[in-house]
């Protein structure tokens, strides 16, 4: 639910995150009294992985994970759309996307953060999962630059992973009737990254790095990069 407060977790430190995270249940009562902004994003696994069939990126998807393919490097097929354009869609709440920017929807989000707002950032595909998923396993500043700007602006960035998530399915039992009643109630394993904004930045550009899934196989890695604005 855009802008509640999450659910009970288990903390994952994230890729070079030093040091002990706090316990969850502190975590959670933090945000109680702090905005959360919520991110979701959609990709395109298929349309990714067809491109990879037809040549679109040299040698195919990336089989290593510090090395993704960089979508937003190439282009789709007879066409100036780039991949990433074509492949990812990011949403939030209309009035955190930066005004003026018109980038919800797309794959270079410029979301507004005040400092010591969270963020949470959460996946899925076109097949919802059903048939290829994408997982978030990276998050990298990339503008300004880390080597030269040692200025910290996202912090706390950790993967989060909730047992007990809530998630009903229709209600099949006596159809079409039944599809209205209420829903089979069930749980799930779910997952998703947050971060913590710490200091003000006009223009803080970063990649996020998943992996594609199929059938329980990584099918390869790949990357793209989205924007916030700290004030």
């Amino acid at each position: 639910m855009l802008g509640g407060r999450p659910p009970e977790k288990v903390i994952n430190h994230a890729p070079g995150q030093p040091g002990a995270q706090p316990d969850s249940r502190e975590l959670d009562m933090s945000y109680e009294n702090e905005k959360v902004v919520d991110i979701m994003i959609v990709i395109d696994a298929l349309t990714i992985l067809q491109c990879a069939e037809q040549g679109v990126f040299p040698g195919g998807l990336s089989p290593h994970p510090d090395q993704p393919t960089q979508l937003y490097s190439f282009y789709m097929p007879n066409s100036s759309t780039r991949v990433s354009d074509q492949v990812v869609c990011m949403y939030t709440t209309r009035n955190y996307v930066s005004g003026g920017s018109n980038s919800e929807g797309t794959a270079e989000l410029s979301v507004d953060l005040n400092q010591d707002d969270y963020v949470h950032w959460r996946t899925t595909t076109l097949t919802k999962d059903m048939k290829y998923s994408a997982i978030l396993y990276q998050y990298t500043q990339t503008n300004p630059d880390p080597a030269t700007d040692r200025n910290v602006y996202l912090d706390q960035i950790t993967a989060n992973v909730s047992p007990n998530t809530p998630m009903p399915i229709i209600n099949n039992s006596n159809p079409p009737g039944s599809y209205c009643e209420q829903p089979f109630p069930q749980k799930v394993t779910a997952y998703y990254w947050s971060a913590r904004a710490a200091k003000a930045c006009s223009n803080l550009r970063y990649n996020w790095s998943f992996m594609i899934v199929g059938n329980d196989k990584i099918l390869g890695y790949c990357a793209w990069d989205p924007y916030f604005v700290i004030s």
